[in-house]
């Protein structure tokens, strides 16, 4: 069984580690997203002023919206990778740190036992593939 977390020394327990970097990428997630959604406004703007769609393309490219997109793509593929390696964390803990089987985890969190190895296997190595 592992130790609670007031019992562990600061930094060292691996669930609130996972649930510390979800955080901040969903942070850098949604500051990326906020950037998108200023962007396309200017858009949205000039299109409804009537500028002509050149114009709108030329600005697109002058205020970089290309690279916005793209930051804020990479932002939730990191969001995306903090949070399964959160799962599997919490896959593994369970599994090995409570006495889970496969199935309960599956039950409890919804998934199937073919997922639920998968992120067993992630959460003893530190890593997740997500093709699999």
């Amino acid at each position: 069984m592992s130790a609670c977390p007031a019992d562990l020394p600061p930094g060292e327990d691996p669930l609130l580690a996972g649930i510390e970097a979800v955080q901040r990428a969903a942070e850098a997630a949604a500051r990326a997203l906020v950037e998108v959604s200023r962007r396309l406004e200017e858009s949205r703007r000039q299109r409804a002023m009537g500028m002509p769609l050149p114009m709108i393309a030329d600005a697109y490219v002058q205020a970089e919206r290309i690279e916005t997109r793209h930051r804020a793509a990479a932002a939730m593929q990191e969001y995306e990778r903090a949070y399964m390696l959160l799962r599997a964390e919490l896959v593994r803990s369970l599994v090995e740190d409570h006495g889970y089987t496969l199935t309960e985890v599956a039950k409890t969190m919804q998934i199937s036992r073919q997922l639920v190895s998968r992120l067993l296997d992630a959460g003893r190595s530190g890593t997740f593939d997500p093709a699999g």
